[in-house]
């Protein structure tokens, strides 16, 4: 489903397992049930851990994490070099589809969706999970590196909500923004009630507030940011998980759209003729200012029956079209997550 580089090891991630370790160079795998030196106290792990770039450290969980429909979530941190220095694990209201998490410089933040664990049907040889409207929608907010007994259960509007774009705190108030729907996004995992309804899962971008100086709060507040854009897999650029940011991506059908926070403004990647598959951000150079780079994905050709190219474009100069392409004689479907590593953060040959 992802994979990215820390402590100079290509990490490859299914959320219902460890990590697979790999060798970044060669792809050789090195061990294909990481734990991090056996400190990794769950049976599973996200496909979405984040990297504080402050730090360094790696902060992740897993969901279901001490067997299928346990409400277990295991919630963890790892320095820069991979050692794990914090751990605890909280209770969820119900066992359910916990994909993508966030992190801010003082709490993570957890979301239960409605696509809820379902034991029965798994026993009977279906699939894991299915989705029930009639569920109500949790988003759950603890403090890094405490005991975890602080963690709150926050109930609100329900959305279908599967990645987050960014997420930040200023004092006790959490700003958290993930594309969603209204209703199931997956269609390959059946509903409990009513058919599959494919303009409630039209996902836009959701802007969630919780406020945890509010004793008595026991919900959260969200608003939809640039109504009239839809599409799925948010992103942004990953040097600033943890932060205040100001520019998010979104896979928008028929091309990237690049969101400016600040200006409240949108614009649209396309590239004639291809339809364009998730991007993932690449800064010009290490410290470049926040988005100054460039997208990069798969693009599949309309003409030539999908056959594909991974294809470069500017965010300074979207309208020139793409920089680059690397053009491959086949068709790439369904890629998973990308997630960018300069040579620096690679091991010696």
């Amino acid at each position: 489903t992802q994979l990215l580089v820390h402590h100079k090891k290509l990490l490859v991630f299914k959320e219902d397992s460890p990590p697979v370790y790999m060798d970044p160079w060669t792809l050789e795998t090195k061990d294909d049930y990481y734990t991090f030196g056996g400190k990794l106290d769950s049976q599973t792990h996200t496909a979405h851990p984040k990297i504080d770039p402050l730090t360094g450290e790696y902060v992740s969980f897993g969901y279901e994490a001490n067997g299928l429909a346990s409400k277990d979530v295991r919630v963890f941190s790892a320095d820069k070099d991979g050692n794990v220095n914090w751990g605890v694990t909280v209770r969820a209201p119900y066992a359910a589809m916990m994909h993508d998490f966030a992190v801010t410089q003082r709490y993570v933040v957890l979301m239960v969706t409605q696509m809820a664990a379902n034991l029965p049907q798994m026993e009977a040889g279906g699939v894991h999970f299915a989705y029930d409207s009639t569920l109500p929608v949790y988003i759950g907010v603890l403090r890094r590196g405490g005991d975890g007994k602080d963690v709150r259960w926050f109930k609100g509007a329900n959305l279908f909500c599967t990645h987050v774009m960014g997420a930040w705190s200023e004092g006790d108030r959490i700003t958290l923004d993930m594309d969603g729907g209204e209703g199931n996004q997956f269609p390959f995992f059946p509903s409990v009630h009513g058919p599959f309804d494919p303009v409630k899962a039209q996902g836009r971008i959701r802007r969630f507030t919780i406020d945890l100086g509010r004793k008595s709060n026991d919900t959260y507040q969200v608003e939809t940011l640039y109504p009239e854009v839809t599409g799925v897999l948010s992103r942004q650029d990953d040097r600033f998980h943890t932060l205040p940011y100001r520019w998010g991506y979104l896979n928008a059908g028929r091309g990237w759209a690049i969101f400016d926070h600040t200006t409240k403004t949108s614009r649209m990647v396309t590239v004639p003729d291809y339809a364009l598959s998730e991007m993932t951000f690449v800064p010009r150079q290490k410290d470049a200012p926040e988005g100054d780079g460039y997208l990069i994905g798969i693009g599949s050709s309309v003409k030539e029956a999908g056959r594909s190219d991974l294809i470069l474009v500017d965010t300074k100069a979207i309208a020139d079209g793409p920089v680059a392409r690397v053009k491959m004689p086949f068709k790439v479907v369904g890629q998973v997550h990308g997630f960018w590593a300069d040579a620096s953060q690679l091991p010696a040959i």
